[in-house]
């Protein structure tokens, strides 16, 4: 319920409709007062509350978060914050114009996502390639996104349950997460531009592709993922451009 009342909050309903929503859903009164104490308590962790006033004045609660089914084989529910994206390419205090061709791609995938390269064949996670890696440095952090990650968990008893909820959660309160279950792929030039350009061992068989299907306009479905930080390598658009990308799928 906590949780619930403050990605409510940061959605941009105001105190008293996110009372009246906590009530209709779960049953309880809240007084907005209480509301403000859990915001306020929270508000260390969930960043995103410095750009609430800036993001509410863009779009409307039912707006600021855009959803589209995506039928892959099963359902999933593909999300992308419309108002972060906009702040960060379009306000002076956090512009940063090189992530247009991000926003981009996340605005096209309703209306082009290829969806065939998702509806036949297995999943990633059932891929038998294997990467060598042998000069991957793992380390491990503790930051907002494990934090985070941790009070979830916690909130969530049923284990099938969290991963939906984390991703969620860090959508509407987390300042830097702005989509979730983003499908990606490679197509065949991004594959020999990792091998032959960057030199990358791509363990993947090219005639037949991850789907395990042969065809001239192969492409290597990956994952979905959640963008947890907004730099990523946009393979078609921008060889050149190769920025730190943290993702959790």
């Amino acid at each position: 319920m906590i949780l619930d009342g403050i990605s409510l909050y940061n959605l941009g309903y105001t105190r008293s409709e996110v009372c009246q929503l906590i009530k209709e859903k779960y049953g309880p009164e809240l007084k907005p007062s209480t509301l403000t104490n859990w915001v306020n308590e929270l508000t260390p962790l969930c960043r995103y509350t410095r750009l609430r006033d800036i993001a509410t004045k863009l779009y409307g609660p039912h707006q600021i978060i855009k959803s589209v089914t995506l039928n892959h084989q099963q359902v999933y529910y593909y999300r992308y914050h419309q108002a972060k994206l906009d702040i960060l390419l379009n306000q002076k205090e956090f512009s940063h114009h090189r992530f247009h061709d991000l926003a981009s791609y996340l605005n096209s995938i309703e209306k082009h996502c290829p969806h065939n390269y998702f509806q036949t064949g297995f999943r990633s996670s059932q891929a038998l390639a294997k990467f060598d890696l042998h000069n991957v440095a793992i380390a491990q952090k503790q930051n907002h996104a494990t934090r985070m990650a941790q009070l979830v968990i916690q909130a969530v008893g049923h284990n099938r349950l969290r991963h939906e909820a984390l991703q969620q959660f860090m959508l509407a309160n987390d300042s830097v997460t702005v989509a979730m279950e983003v499908p990606i792929y490679l197509q065949p030039q991004d594959i020999k531009h990792f091998t032959s350009k960057l030199g990358f061992k791509v363990p993947l068989d090219k005639r037949k592709g991850e789907r395990g299907q042969a065809n001239n306009e192969m492409s290597i479905k990956i994952k979905r993922l959640s963008l947890l930080l907004l730099p990523i390598v946009l393979l078609r658009k921008n060889r050149q451009s190769i920025y730190h990308m943290i993702i959790f799928p």
